[in-house]
């Protein structure tokens, strides 16, 4: 064999593997969906006056609130009260007042951490409304510059007609909606009055007492059948946690662990899941790693094939298959085709328009695209041009120092025009100089990948600044 090796394969390697290196290309771009198109840019050097003025919406749009800043502002100024909780803020692009705004979306989700079983099971059952933040600017204090806060609606920019909020990612526990002698409670106006509501909802179950105590045994909670204040025409909600209710309906897929809510032109709030097909046999693929409740998998084979809508009021779940190429959704939408919504009923365009591309699936994207970009088989076997996500440095230009860059969320403006999406910057292997940028975006709830790539006589250096 050692002969062979040396008179028949070592002598002309790449001859003999330039097809399979050509299968692997072509299979693994399809299978990580990343057979996209490099656009060619040229660095026009500084940046010009009219250049900033053509561009105003763009710049003016740019984050500079950090996701972590404003969970920490939210935790410790609205969190006063101790009824709200706040786990969830994600950037979105609104219109506000006649003019585009990217900003943080932060749901209002009720806290039940130290209360009485008869506080969380009938009185705090739901969250109430959203709170809107710029990303773009703060208060001359440094502080955050909230756009909508008041728990009562009074400062709506974004009006929201059903507030309240009984699915979502902190609500955990069982409630009893219109329970005896039971109001559920609202919010504290600045008077110290609070307000109440009764569910209305299609979500619970209506039991008689012995299927309470089924349920009770069930779920280990026998105060559901015993307690005086559930009657009949009381409501059950269970599986209210978002994550867990959308596994629990089909748990063959892989769901995003970052949520998010969309306000509908209705006013009503919905939550939106990311949900992925894997596989790990995709022929002539290459192999990468991923990490998803709690344990890593090596899979050759990622798509975002479905997109699932829940109703933050009344649980209602619907699974939309928006790649229809992917196999494996297809196949368990002809499964279970009842459960997912018809081919020909697209998810309705006021949610499309702000929906954005998935972080988890652009991760591995951009990760296979540092050696999958537009290589061809010979440049792939020397390995001639590898690239490397770019660095934030700490002290000194090198390139061994400094952070990997993480995929950001703002405003662009490429050739293909003005949109919101995910942005990672990529330098060649173990040097400082940008190359190119991926730009991921969902366009009419389709993801779109863009790459651009810089001229070979750019020379942009990664910045020291650390964002």
């Amino acid at each position: 064999m050692m002969v062979f090796d040396l008179l028949f394969v070592s002598s002309n390697e790449l001859d003999k593997e330039k097809d399979y290196l050509a299968e692997n290309i072509k299979n693994t771009k399809n299978a990580y969906n990343i057979n996209i198109e490099e656009k060619n840019l040229r660095n026009s050097g500084t940046i010009t006056s009219e250049e900033v003025a053509k561009n105003e919406n763009v710049i003016n749009n740019i984050p500079i609130i950090s996701k972590d800043a404003v969970l920490k502002t939210l935790e410790d100024s609205q969190t006063k009260t101790g009824y709200f909780s706040y786990r969830n803020a994600n950037l979105a692009k609104y219109n506000i007042k006649g003019k585009d705004q990217v900003i943080y979306v932060a749901p209002r989700e009720i806290k039940n951490l130290g209360r009485t079983y008869t506080n969380k099971t009938y009185e705090y059952t739901h969250g109430m409304g959203e709170i809107l933040i710029a990303a773009n600017k703060s208060v001359d204090s440094g502080n955050v510059q909230y756009i909508q806060k008041e728990v009562s609606g009074n400062d709506e920019q974004i009006a929201i007609s059903q507030p309240r909020m009984y699915f979502g990612l902190a609500n955990n526990e069982i409630v009893a909606t219109n329970a005896k002698n039971k109001q559920e409670y609202d919010y504290t106006d600045e008077n110290g009055t609070d307000y109440t509501s009764t569910y209305e909802g299609k979500a619970g179950l209506q039991l008689n007492f012995i299927d309470r105590l089924i349920l009770g045994i069930t779920k280990g909670d026998l105060n559901l059948a015993f307690s005086g204040e559930i009657t009949n025409d009381s409501k059950i909600l269970i599986n209210r946690d978002i994550l867990a209710r959308a596994k629990k309906a089909l748990p063959y897929l892989i769901y995003d662990e970052n949520p998010y809510t969309v306000i509908t032109k209705e006013g009503k709030i919905v939550w939106v899941i990311d949900a992925y097909t894997v596989s790990s046999s995709y022929p002539y693929s290459q192999y990468t790693s991923i990490q998803h409740d709690g344990i890593k998998e090596n899979i050759n084979y990622i798509r975002n094939s479905v997109k699932v809508i829940i109703d933050s009021y009344d649980g209602t779940v619907s699974y939309y298959i928006t790649d229809r190429t992917d196999p494996i959704a297809m196949a368990y939408r002809n499964i279970y085709n009842t459960l997912f919504v018809d081919l020909d009923e697209q998810i309705p365009e006021d949610i499309t328009n702000h929906l954005i591309y998935p972080k988890f699936l652009y991760n591995v994207q951009a990760e296979i695209l540092k050696v999958y970009h537009n290589v061809k088989p010979d440049v792939l076997y020397r390995a001639d041009d590898l690239w490397d996500i770019a660095k934030y440095n700490s002290i000194k230009s090198t390139k061994a120092t400094g952070t990997y860059m993480e995929p950001y969320y703002t405003m662009t403006k490429t050739v293909d025009g003005e949109k919101f999406g995910l942005i990672q910057v990529y330098t060649p292997n173990e040097k400082q100089n940008i190359i190119s940028y991926l730009v991921g975006s969902s366009e009419q709830g389709e993801n779109q990948l863009k790459l651009y790539k810089l001229s070979a006589d750019s020379n942009i250096v990664r910045t020291n600044a650390v964002r």
